[in-house]
């Protein structure tokens, strides 16, 4: 396990410096931007842009070495604000406002910094500089160039890649496609009796800090991400033909009981009650479509789906948190152990015809009659 959690680390890695990285490149290239249509619109005569003692070249260079800065500080934040928790537990939910904040006050602070430093300017020179139009259009082109990469980033991060960015500003429609999708199934236990022991406020805050947990989870296991959430249930994603991804996906359940655990005490403080959640994990072909238009859906159709939802309303009845398809434990038997699982044959599920095989873990997380309890 501890090789897998190794792997999952640096996956995770791995894909934040993509994201950053084009970030980066996004930033650099906007502010660049600027200084090349700044030359140019001054045929070449870059000294009409000089003030004072303060030269093109200087501004250039220090708006440079500031970006990479801004930047790295304000990753440090993103990587710093998903350990900061309200009221511990769930993530801030004012990220992109600080980030905006950080990113515009912090760049003409550095850059004054930087302008004293690769330059002979004096202090009274460089005040009067802020006070020009050029260094007002300069700050006001960065916050536009500056909101936008955080945008981006955030987006990116929220929809499940590029890709699905670039088919959303363009609007465009992708036709219906079959693919090969793993899924999980997450649905709150007993969520009814919690449902009226709380207020509407408070069920929702449970669900809030839950979802922020499991979403916390989701970013250390790359390639596997939220679909969507539908009341008290969550849906998981993942490419059913990589077979690490299969087996990361039980892993990444274990990780969220387990980080559940951990904020137990705050969500007995807080809302009188221990959550614990079920799941139900399937696989197979499905067709994915893009639907609707404001806004625009990512959707999936088929049996698989329908297959995973029934799975995860038996759980009870077989008395264990996890259950798993025999087609998707057959895909991991040379990576799951056999006598870790129970078969369990002849399954009934509501609305089918066929019966079903399907796995459980011979160690239970709850027993259904302890599984909530009022504090």
């Amino acid at each position: 396990m501890k090789k897998i959690s190794l792997n999952n680390d640096y996956q995770s890695l791995k894909a934040k410096l993509r994201q950053s990285t084009a970030g980066l490149v996004t930033y650099f290239v906007g502010i660049n931007l600027y200084f090349c249509l700044w030359f140019l619109g001054s045929e070449g005569e870059s000294l009409v842009w000089n003030h004072q003692s303060l030269r093109f070249n200087h501004l250039w260079y220090a708006s440079n070495v500031v970006l990479f800065l801004v930047f790295g500080i304000t990753l440090i934040y993103r990587t710093i604000s998903k350990n900061w928790v309200w009221l511990n537990a769930g993530p801030m939910k004012i990220d992109f406002l600080v980030q905006s904040v950080i990113g515009i006050v912090s760049f003409p602070v550095l850059l004054y910094g930087s302008l004293l430093l690769f330059s002979d300017i004096e202090k009274a020179s460089l005040v009067s500089y802020g006070q020009t139009s050029m260094f007002l259009s300069f700050l006001i082109y960065h916050t536009v160039v500056f909101s936008l990469v955080i945008i981006l980033i955030n987006l990116s991060q929220s929809i499940g890649g590029a890709g699905l960015i670039q088919r959303y500003l363009f609007r465009g429609l992708s036709r219906p496609m079959q693919v090969d999708k793993g899924f999980m199934f997450l649905d709150l236990n007993c969520s009814t009796a919690i449902a009226e022991q709380l207020s509407h406020t408070k069920y929702s805050g449970l669900l809030g800090d839950c979802f922020a947990i499991l979403e916390e989870v989701v970013d250390k296991f790359p390639g596997i991400n939220v679909y969507q959430y539908v009341g008290d249930e969550a849906v998981l994603h993942w490419d059913y033909s990589d077979k690490h991804l299969c087996n990361q996906s039980i892993a990444l359940f274990e990780k969220f009981k387990v980080r559940l655990d951990l904020q137990s005490s705050y969500f007995e403080n807080r809302y009188q009650v221990k959550p614990i959640f079920k799941a139900a994990i399937h696989g197979g072909t499905v067709t994915r479509s893009e639907i609707g238009s404001t806004p625009i859906h990512l959707a999936y159709h088929g049996d698989v789906v329908n297959t995973t939802s029934r799975i995860l309303g038996i759980c009870h009845k077989h008395e264990t948190d996890l259950l798993i398809s025999a087609s998707y434990y057959e895909r991991l038997k040379n990576e799951v152990l056999d006598d870790s699982y129970k078969k369990i044959e002849e399954v009934v599920l509501n609305g089918k015809v066929h019966r079903l095989t399907v796995y459980k873990p011979l160690k239970p997380y709850f027993i259904p009659e302890r599984a909530y309890q009022k504090i």
